[in-house]
């Protein structure tokens, strides 16, 4: 499993993230699509990804986590129909895909 790049999960329902998603080092892509997702704190260890993908999927803590504005390699972050989503901040939405009536920008 350490050596999965892409993981495309769609319709599931997690109350949290696994605690060894982080142990994923060569995770690329990482596709979470309408699924309902509780605590997503973990996805901010991810520093390798590339592409993280959230379209139609509330996310419970209302925020991106700040970690993902570190990340260096991310080249997409798609949030598209994640209209629970209240907050990114600037260095997080330089990289987002969102709806066009969407504001996320943090204050």
């Amino acid at each position: 499993m350490k050596e999965l790049k892409v993981l495309h999960l769609t319709g599931i329902h997690l109350l949290s993230l696994p605690l060894s998603l982080p142990c994923l080092k060569n995770l690329h892509t990482l596709c979470l699509h309408n699924c309902l997702l509780g605590d997503i704190a973990k996805v901010g260890e991810l520093k390798q990804l590339e592409i993280l993908s959230l379209v139609a999927s509330p996310v419970e803590d209302k925020s991106c986590p700040e970690k993902i504005g570190q990340w260096t390699l991310l080249k997409l972050l798609d949030l598209r129909l994640c209209l629970q989503l209240k907050a990114v901040s600037p260095d997080v939405m330089r990289y987002a895909m969102v709806n066009s009536t969407q504001s996320l920008l943090a204050d």
